[in-house]
């Protein structure tokens, strides 16, 4: 993996973990967490996938 690439999944791990953080903090369940998230990378993939093409 270049640099750029270890550089913006560093950022989307830390985006991630903001998210977490700040949903736990509102009483969210784990489960909660988890659907959101999975939610949050299907939509970065879909806008990865729709610049590349």
């Amino acid at each position: 993996m270049e640099d750029h690439q270890k550089q913006e999944a560093l950022k989307a791990q830390d985006e991630m973990m903001e998210i977490a953080d700040r949903l736990f903090q509102e009483g969210k369940s784990e489960a909660e967490v988890r659907k959101f998230l999975s939610e949050y990378l299907d939509q970065k993939r879909a806008e990865v996938q729709k610049n590349k093409g």
